[in-house]
């Protein structure tokens, strides 16, 4: 009998988290598709794996006793995968992720990418879930935060300044925004609860006097909502200062400020393609530094009458 490794990595990601909804951020998939790998392991199994309650899913002894061995197929598969990539030349696909409030950043240097790169495919994914570097579901992570797994070596890319920007129209509108008195007004745009552990948001969190009005789930999202004139947000200075229909209202906010970390598994660091890569990220972060760290403001009531 074959098994797919699909299902025994859907297998191993519900036995991980415990349940269909935690195993789906996991793999970034969806609660139904985890669902139905795990009923489709079960018949070519024909045994229960996991024993279904309220709370969770809890492993049978059958399942344990497979658990046991999908995880040394988990591991080995990501030895071939890291060992394969070491050996790599300048080609292929490089996979990179990074959280949002990079992302804009890495599409902005792109095209220096590829004239550093003409034969490597770029594979971005912008989320806020650390992908798994040990089972090669990136090669490499741009994090704020150092996540807790895996055999990695983290290296310093930059820091990223975060000020408080709001369209024109509203600074009009509510010219108490420009004062402290911001901070017990309603109009507030804020990131989902998927972001609650970055400095930003926890700065929020104990600065604000009320609720949000309206969470997002991404800066795009975040962004496009300060456009709209709904109210003001955080965004980080290389974004807000370069949007011209917003004003940024305050300083860079010393609470927000965040480094930016570049990440790697130990053994994928020896692929030529990686090491190389690792190097341009690391020159372009310091070429756009000060960028990064946000100039200062223009007068926020001059942008305001314009």
């Amino acid at each position: 009998m074959k098994y797919s490794w699909d299902n025994i990595r859907f297998f191993l990601a519900v036995a991980d988290t415990g349940s269909l909804s935690g195993a789906a951020r996991k793999l970034g998939s969806t609660q139904p598709t985890v669902g139905r790998h795990i009923n489709a392991l079960e018949d070519a199994t024909e045994l229960r794996l996991f024993d279904r309650f309220n709370d969770g899913f809890r492993l049978t002894e059958a399942g344990n006793d497979l658990f046991a061995v999908a995880r040394k197929m988990s591991d080995a598969a990501a030895e071939f995968n890291i060992r394969q990539a070491g050996l790599a030349e300048l080609n292929g696909c490089l996979r990179l992720s990074s959280n949002h409030q990079c992302a804009p950043f890495i599409t902005q240097v792109a095209p220096a990418f590829f004239s550093n790169f003409p034969n490597v495919e770029l594979e971005f994914l912008a989320s806020q879930r650390d992908a798994n570097l040990s089972q090669r579901e990136a090669d490499l992570l741009i994090r704020f935060c150092i996540p807790e797994f895996g055999d990695l070596i983290a290296r310093k890319l930059a820091v990223m300044e975060f000020a408080i920007y709001a369209h024109s129209e509203f600074v009009e509108a509510h010219p108490a925004c420009l004062t402290e008195q911001r901070y017990g007004m309603a109009e507030w745009v804020h990131f989902d609860a998927d972001h609650l552990t970055e400095p930003g948001e926890k700065w929020l969190a104990r600065t604000l006097k009320s609720n949000a009005i309206l969470r997002v789930s991404n800066l795009h999202l975040l962004q496009e909502s300060l456009r709209s004139g709904i109210g003001m947000g955080l965004l980080p200075c290389y974004l807000g200062d370069r949007d011209t229909s917003l004003i940024r209202i305050s300083e860079p906010i010393d609470e927000a400020r965040s480094i930016l970390h570049l990440l790697v598994h130990r053994d994928l660091r020896k692929s030529p393609l990686i090491r190389n890569a690792m190097t341009f990220l690391a020159e372009q972060f310091s070429l756009h530094s000060q960028i990064l760290l946000g100039s200062p403001p223009p007068a926020p009531s001059a942008r305001a009458a314009e």
